[in-house]
């Protein structure tokens, strides 16, 4: 309970004496207060606006990197697609699509054109 009046026993002090210091200024030297703090509030103001101005232009400045690395690397793959041996066709690999389908019926064709030979080569 001690504690409690000695706190606020030097919060009233100290909010007077405060009071005190600003109400004791004449009406001259509170205008140039004032103006003081308008000059340094607008100076805050252009050093906030310059940093935020230089914050677009490093983003503006990682974003075109990015782009630029973005088009250096599909200009490699497109590159790297050129080479004479980066294409599984040119292995020999076969991808799925109509011409295995055609090249199935083909077969088909030749296996069935076999068994009726045989059929007729064996009917006894």
């Amino acid at each position: 309970m001690k504690i409690q009046a000695l706190v606020a026993a030097v919060t009233l002090a100290l909010a007077s004496g405060a009071f005190a210091q600003s109400s004791s200024k004449p009406a001259g030297e509170k205008a140039a207060d004032a103006a003081q703090e308008v000059k340094s509030d607008t100076k805050a103001a252009a050093g906030e606006a310059k940093a935020e101005a230089r914050q677009a232009a490093a983003k503006t400045k990682k974003v075109a990197k990015k782009t630029k690395q973005k088009a250096k690397h599909a200009a490699h793959h497109a590159a790297m697609s050129d080479r004479p041996m980066s294409s599984t066709r040119r292995m020999g690999a076969m991808g799925s699509g109509p011409s295995t389908d055609l090249e199935a019926r083909d077969r088909q064709a030749r296996m069935d054109e076999a068994y009726s030979n045989w059929q007729r080569q064996n009917k006894s």
